[in-house]
């Protein structure tokens, strides 16, 4: 499972992603990025859009 959340999302609290992040089967991943709930910040959108298309590559393909 693959968990992106951002630092400064203001609808949705970092303790919810390690809270999923603890409760998940391997394999597990979670990422913290410096961007709010939509990832408005084009910089940390692009951040964790490789980050997607990394792991699809190692676990998915």
């Amino acid at each position: 499972m693959l968990i992106i959340h951002g630092k400064k999302d203001e609808i949705v609290e970092s303790k919810n992603a390690y809270m999923i992040y603890r409760e998940a089967k391997k394999p597990k991943k979670l990422i913290l990025l410096d961007a709010d709930h939509s990832f408005s910040q084009n910089e940390e959108r692009m951040k964790a859009l490789q980050e997607v298309i990394k792991w699809i590559k190692r676990y998915l393909l």
